[in-house]
């Protein structure tokens, strides 16, 4: 199995990438010691991604409303019917933030506009770990996601979890073959479910730092989209 790093820079905490419906863009975070938190794009062009460059757009609040005293978490994914399936979590954006209190919701966009975050059931969200959002099938099939819950190998682990054609989400599965006993998270795939990206702390990089692979190690894992 081939996995390897996406870039080495003098920047740290990379997060996975995010890919436009399209499949013509990607974006990322960069994660400064002591500095500021960047996002970054590539795009595609004649079949060749161009080096990354800063990207350009003023950033706009995310339309989605929280309870009093809640804060949304690093990482969100959007279904193609628009659902936001988000990390919600105590604390505000100008103190401290309690990550151990957060837990995975789905934000529905009805009529163009989202809802208040609902928690995903129990089979999700233990209630005694925080879980964080990676990546949601574009038909909400199935979710990925990274947990902190007993049983797993170190302090983040990455899971899974199908959605039966009832709705109910069923147990997690641990994805063994990318958790380590240090920081996992992140796991996402490319728009064609060729590439799967993640993020880890394990292997000598200072903080997290991203990684992709062939999907095709990942077939035990990974439900065949519907």
């Amino acid at each position: 199995m081939l996995v390897a790093r996406l870039a080495s820079y003098a920047w740290w905490w990379m997060s996975s990438p995010q890919f436009s419906p399209a499949g013509t863009e990607f974006f990322f975070c960069k994660y400064f010691p002591n500095g500021p938190h960047e996002v970054w794009m590539s795009s595609l062009e004649k079949g060749v991604w161009k080096e990354p460059v800063k990207a350009w757009s003023a950033p706009e609040p995310c339309p989605i409303p929280l309870p009093a005293g809640k804060i949304l978490g690093q990482a969100f994914h959007v279904a193609a019917n628009g659902n936001a399936y988000v990390t919600v979590l105590n604390g505000s954006l100008s103190g401290a933030r309690d990550w151990g209190s957060a837990k995975l919701c789905v934000a529905r966009l009805v009529k163009g506009v989202y809802s208040m975050p609902e928690e995903l059931p129990g089979a999700i969200n233990t209630g005694s770990a925080s879980e964080m959002v990676s990546w949601v099938a574009s038909d909400e099939s199935f979710l990925i996601f990274s947990s902190s819950r007993k049983g797993g190998k170190g302090q983040h682990d990455i899971y899974i979890s199908a959605r039966s054609t009832g709705g109910a989400w069923g147990a997690p599965a641990a994805i063994n073959l990318l958790n380590t006993y240090e920081e996992d998270s992140w796991l996402c795939l490319s728009p064609d479910g060729a590439i799967a990206f993640f993020t880890t702390a394990s292997r000598g990089d200072r903080g997290y730092a991203a990684y992709w692979l062939d999907a095709k190690a990942l077939d035990s894992v990974l439900p065949k989209r519907r």
